[in-house]
């Protein structure tokens, strides 16, 4: 049995190593992937099982259990495709616990993104069980590791939508602004700075919206 890295009832404990070996026979990997497992990965524990006989909470009508996995790593930059390609393919929802030397921080796929919160010592390691159902337990912990908070599903997926389109949008303004202050042709100029007041009102629309979901 592992440490109880974060404090959840003993009933939730599982404990039990999962070979690499099996990503390797079981699930199709290319080549790059079975590398990733080798050479970044230390191991993979199945460390928590939260279901509703371990924990005392009703399934969800998406989420029927979630796996916390401990992945102690032999390289602090780990890409994190690793753990995306594990949560594709193992049919729980997973959240990741990374181990690199005496620090540690956690992993959650959601939907095509990834979300890591900041390397901490594991006394400071939290993820809060919220909810009576695993739904709202799972989207609490994205909430958790996005900094949105707890919201329900719909709330959720719309301000993760927003925010990233603010950042794609913002990027782009940065981007053509540079190009303006290179671009030696006055008519040019003018026609670029017309298409970034257009960005900028629309960056100003999509962050109103996002206001609206946050209040």
């Amino acid at each position: 049995m592992r440490d109880n890295l974060l404090r959840y009832p003993d009933t939730t404990l599982f404990g039990k190593t999962v070979p690499k070996k099996y990503f390797y026979d079981q699930l199709e990997v290319s080549a790059k992937m079975k590398q990733r497992f080798v050479n970044d990965i230390e191991e993979i524990v199945w460390l928590y099982k939260l279901a509703p006989n371990t924990l005392n909470v009703q399934k969800g009508e998406q989420v029927g259990e979630i796996e916390i996995m401990l992945c102690p790593l032999k390289d602090v930059d780990c890409p994190v495709d690793v753990f995306k390609f594990i949560s594709q393919k193992i049919p729980h929802h997973i959240v990741f616990i990374l181990q690199y030397g005496s620090s540690y921080r956690l992993l959650i796929q959601y939907g095509q993104d990834s979300f890591v919160s900041p390397w901490c010592p594991k006394e400071e390691l939290s993820l809060k069980i919220e909810g009576q159902t695993l739904d709202r337990i799972y989207d609490g912990f994205v909430g958790q590791l996005t900094g949105i908070g707890n919201r329900d599903s719909e709330s959720l997926q719309e301000i993760i939508r927003l925010k990233k389109e603010i950042k794609k949008l913002s990027d782009k303004i940065e981007t053509l602004q540079r190009q303006i202050r290179r671009e030696p042709q006055l008519n040019r100029q003018i026609e670029m700075n017309s298409e970034a007041r257009a960005m900028k009102q629309q960056l100003g629309e999509l962050k109103k919206e996002l206001n609206k979901w946050n209040t």
